[in-house]
């Protein structure tokens, strides 16, 4: 009786945090992103199927998230293409990458092209894969990443290769100066009339070089592709660069530095003969990184984000929004933030995306077209995590104000060399300063969220709760969302109440050690004091999501809902009440 107690013990442990993604889950999720190319190529009148790619070797997670970003990056030329609004695409981040990163961009572009497509309700077929490994998804990604070309009228040019190479002199340059070797390499003479095929020959030199770097570092050494004899396009070469990129980043980990290097356009076009030249003179740059010389590193464990950057990072917006505001001859102020002791930093993440949606609907009302936000996380969040959310905030508020009709001229904080160093910060610290960046947001917007807006989001916190409820009851139970004339934002305030204070009561009984939100409350009630409260709710949501290693298995809906009314959305959040009170009933258990 005793084993199996343990063996029962043994096996909530285990599954307590919901398992991180397996290259197989990417490749699932990659197949049918896939299909949806297929599907906005057809919507664009290109009738020839996507090309095929040959089966790829060597390949690790780093390398295919390179071939995301690639992908992200088509997506962007796509809309700049329609006016669609450009979208954010960021760097690597500078930590290990694992196949879960890789998953969550393959989610990104999945809903970043959904907003694409015309028919927005075709169904596309999911099927669960075994066995694959990175190479796989790198593939698939691959045969996506052509499958844009036509879309944007051509693949990747010899300019766009080019800059891609001017990212990686700046890095080398980086790498060099971090091991104090500052004697004079001059750039070599550019050779004319060059071909594609000399610039993938000199990266694949370059990653010879690399290599060999590696091995002396005691790294696992990138192996030397080799380039088979035929006609080579741009983006073959702008594909092998991404692997250099990737081995870069992976250098400055292993020396405990971290540098952001932003692409620069030039100012005239360039040619395969313009990206040689750069390339040779990168791999006269890289460091040797000799046994006589003394290597000057520092603790990889520096690189770890803690709230004390992401605390930086999210002053820093708030003194961007406060000079938004000041142009703009806004002088509404904005509520006060209570303060939350204890919290954890799924509700700080959780926060996160508030800001990061609002800003989106200030996007929206700039003619953007709408692009995707993450949803809460079913994994074990970090500070590293919550910082890269937070970047893409600063990314997006640049992307609205930087724009020809404000040039306001923002820098990102990416590439801002004073930053401030805070001590003993708290993610309660951090979730206080995106809080105030909330409401701050709410005196630009200067509107109320719609019912429609808040009745998605109470429909999406009543599915979230299902799932809680499935896991708990074993079975699956609807309740039945009850019509009500006549309801007020005050009355489904109350409810909102009610449900944070039975969500409270299954956290304790849960045995899950973290604070308790009180919800504020504005002294009149407005539909944004409902959907700042249902925002509230969700982290609790999140957080058992988390604690007990539940993931919603269906696919994301992006209905938009028309006509609704705060009788409405007091119904679902009335029937989400009702299954949280079943959670807590001990006749719900019987069979």
């Amino acid at each position: 009786m005793k084993k199996i107690f343990l063996l029962l013990y043994l096996c909530c442990l285990i599954g307590l945090y919901a398992d991180e993604k397996t290259p197989s889950d990417v490749y699932s999720q990659s197949m049918v992103l896939k299909q949806m190319v297929g599907e906005l190529r057809r919507e664009n009148g290109i009738t020839q199927p996507l090309k095929k790619v040959e089966q790829q070797h060597n390949k690790l997670p780093r390398h295919v998230i390179q071939k995301t970003l690639e992908v992200l990056t088509k997506v962007n030329k796509y809309r700049e293409i329609y006016k669609f609004g450009l979208i954010t695409v960021p760097p690597v981040p500078p930590r290990k990458i694992t196949p879960q990163d890789v998953y969550n961009n393959v989610i990104r572009l999945k809903e970043e092209i959904h907003y694409l497509l015309k028919n927005q309700k075709t169904h596309f077929t999911f099927k669960q894969y075994k066995g694959k490994t990175p190479s796989d998804v790198y593939q698939v990604l691959w045969t996506v990443s052509l499958g844009f070309d036509s879309l944007i009228g051509q693949g990747f040019t010899p300019t766009d290769v080019y800059i891609q190479s001017e990212q990686i002199v700046e890095r080398i340059k980086f790498l060099r100066s971090s091991q104090r070797e500052y004697n004079d390499i001059k750039m070599p003479s550019k050779k004319p009339n060059l071909h594609p095929n000399h610039a993938l020959y000199a990266s694949r030199d370059l990653i010879k070089a690399i290599s060999e770097d590696e091995k002396k570092l005691w790294m696992a050494p990138v192996p030397v592709p080799r380039i088979k004899q035929k006609v080579i396009s741009p983006t073959e070469v702008y594909d092998s660069l991404q692997t250099v990129k990737a081995e870069l980043n992976r250098l400055s980990r292993r020396l405990g530095i971290e540098r952001s290097f932003p692409p620069q356009k030039p100012k005239t076009k360039k040619t395969p003969s313009d990206v040689v030249q750069n390339l040779e003179y990168a791999k006269a740059l890289l460091p040797t990184f000799s046994f006589s010389h003394r290597l000057n590193q520092y603790p990889q464990k520096s690189l770890i984000k803690t709230p004390n950057e992401v605390y930086a990072l999210s002053e820093f917006i708030l003194h961007k929004i406060m000079h938004i505001k000041e142009q703009g001859g806004i002088q509404i102020k904005a509520k006060k933030v209570p303060y939350v002791y204890g919290l954890q930093p799924i509700y700080v993440y959780v926060k996160g995306l508030e800001d990061l949606e609002k800003v989106s609907r200030l996007k929206a009302l700039e003619g953007f077209y709408p692009s995707q936000i993450p949803d809460a996380p079913n994994t074990k969040i970090t500070p590293s995590e919550v910082y890269e959310l937070i970047l893409r905030l600063d990314d997006e508020i640049n992307l609205i104000y930087n724009a020809k009709k404000y040039n306001y001229n923002f820098i990102s904080y990416r590439n801002y060399l004073d930053k401030k160093i805070y001590q003993d910060k708290t993610p309660s610290d951090v979730y206080n300063k995106l809080w105030k960046i909330s409401y701050e947001l709410d005196t630009i917007l200067n509107q109320q969220y719609t019912p429609n807006e808040t009745y998605t989001l109470a429909l999406k916190l009543y599915k979230n709760v299902q799932i809680i409820s499935d896991n708990f009851l074993h079975k699956h139970i609807n309740i039945a969302m009850l019509p009500h004339e006549a309801r007020s934002p005050h009355d489904v305030f109350l409810q909102s109440l009610q449900l944070m204070k039975i969500l409270t009561k299954i956290k304790k009984r849960g045995n899950v050690d973290s604070a308790t939100i009180a919800i504020p409350r504005d002294k009149i009630i407005t539909p944004n004091s409902v959907y700042n409260a249902l925002r509230l709710i969700s982290g609790t949501v999140s957080e058992l999501h988390i604690y007990y290693g539940m993931e919603y298995k269906g696919n994301k809906s992006n209905k938009i809902f028309q006509g609704k009314t705060p009788s409405d959305i007091y119904s679902v959040i009335e029937a989400t009440n009702t299954l949280t009170k079943q959670i807590l009933k001990d006749g719900s258990y019987a069979h």
